[in-house]
């Protein structure tokens, strides 16, 4: 597909987001009538702060609910905010 900046260019445009959220590479895309609603998978080269995905929703508001499903590479994590998930 393409990414998330370049699919919904119309919706975002004139705001801003955290580095690396437009650049997440739509895998699928699932749109509801009842109730109303998008579902979006999308896969990141990096990690991005769950707090952009929010803002995101809000600004995709007019689609109805927005559901986000990031998927990351397992090195983007940043384990240190989770110290039981760090190995020993």
């Amino acid at each position: 597909m393409s990414t998330l900046g370049e699919f919904f260019q119309k919706e975002l445009a004139g705001k801003t987001f955290p580095e690396g959220l437009l650049e997440g590479e739509i895998e699928n895309l699932r749109v509801s009538r009842e109730p109303r609603g998008i579902e979006v998978g999308i896969r990141f080269p990096q990690f991005v702060a769950y707090e952009s995905f929010a803002k995101l929703a809000e600004a995709l508001e007019g689609f109805g609910a927005v559901r986000v499903l990031p998927r990351f590479p397992g090195k983007a994590l940043p384990w240190s905010a989770c110290p039981p998930c760090v190995p020993p």
